[in-house]
């Protein structure tokens, strides 16, 4: 299975760091992987940022991700103060 992250409002090595490749690999009998992601914190006022993770498989029938379909948006909450 392969992982491809999408920008959306927020940058790989700005804002997020993949700390083991875009790919991971399922075993037979396995259940569940996790993918390694490092949020990157800073000081700067900005607004709530977003990228999306899209997992392909050659048998899209028994990938999900969340209770949806091989793809999940992640949220990285601002936490210094009001814009």
């Amino acid at each position: 299975m392969s992982i491809h992250i999408i920008f959306v409002t927020c940058a790989v090595g700005t804002d997020y760091a993949l700390l083991a490749g875009n790919t991971v690999t399922i075993g037979p009998g396995i259940a569940f992987a996790c993918l390694d992601i490092s949020i990157i914190g800073d000081s700067v006022d900005e607004r709530n940022e977003f990228f999306q993770v899209n997992a392909q498989s050659l048998d899209t029938s028994v990938l999900t991700i969340s209770g949806s379909s091989g793809s999940a948006q992640v949220c990285i909450t601002d936490d210094d103060g009001e814009i």
